[in-house]
């Protein structure tokens, strides 16, 4: 996904005020960055107070993320940021990070992955919401307290509980694997494509050597046969 790819769809769900769509938007994204900035994903993890592997596999990754995002309000702030500070948006100084789009992620994935459907508010940041960014939290919980109402009536009416966390886990971690699983693919097909290129690129030299010394041969023999 590109970088206007997921600023526009991200704008769209969350003008639309569709959480499903927004997170999975998020997920997808996610599961890019845990590829190609693997180092940044990891470290946001360790600084969010989880225990990880450097070395830990694409699968266990994604396990441990999608288990303690619901309850790690600042797993979940950290992802937003990462997210926006690798989809930065053109500003009057230049590239810069999407202030609203960071308190819309956060809020967005607190809210939908929390038991009663709220979003974790600055307050329980607790000592961290003392300024920049995270000190703007709490203005985006009201700015954006009806993000996700405008879903269809059987998800309104379907109770926040347990089984329908759970159930979203399952769709947080489907979009980040195929996510992953299709980046990993492209990956492949790029270095099967270098191979074959080089290997192209041998074939030729070897015929255009071969095809050189067929010329030094029949030049050498026709001088030869003249000098005669």
């Amino acid at each position: 996904m590109t970088i206007s790819d997921f600023n526009t769809e991200f704008d769209i769900s969350i003008a639309d005020g569709d959480l499903s769509s927004a997170n999975a938007t998020m997920f997808k994204e996610l599961g890019r960055l845990a590829v190609e900035q693997r180092n940044d994903f990891i470290y946001l993890l360790k600084e969010s107070g989880v225990n990880v592997s450097d070395n830990i596999s694409d699968t266990d990754l994604v396990d441990l993320y999608i288990k303690n995002l619901s309850n790690n309000k600042h797993l979940a702030l950290g992802s937003s940021l990462l997210i926006n500070h690798h989809n930065k948006v053109q500003g009057f100084d230049g590239e810069e990070i999407n202030d609203r789009n960071v308190k819309a992620g956060y809020v967005a994935l607190t809210k939908y992955l929390n038991a009663d459907g709220a979003p974790i508010g600055a307050s329980t940041l607790g000592g961290a919401a003392s300024g920049g960014i995270v000190g703007t939290i709490a203005g985006a919980v009201g700015d954006l307290a009806k993000l996700g109402t405008q879903v269809s009536s059987n998800r309104a009416k379907k109770k926040y509980g347990l089984q329908d966390i759970a159930s979203k886990q399952m769709d947080a971690k489907a979009a980040m694997t195929s996510s992953i699983l299709a980046l990993k693919q492209k990956q492949l097909d790029q270095a099967q494509s270098k191979t074959e290129q080089k290997a192209k690129t041998k074939r030729v030299l070897l015929i255009s050597g071969a095809v050189i010394l067929g010329l030094i041969a029949i030049v050498g023999a026709f001088y030869i046969i003249k000098k005669k």
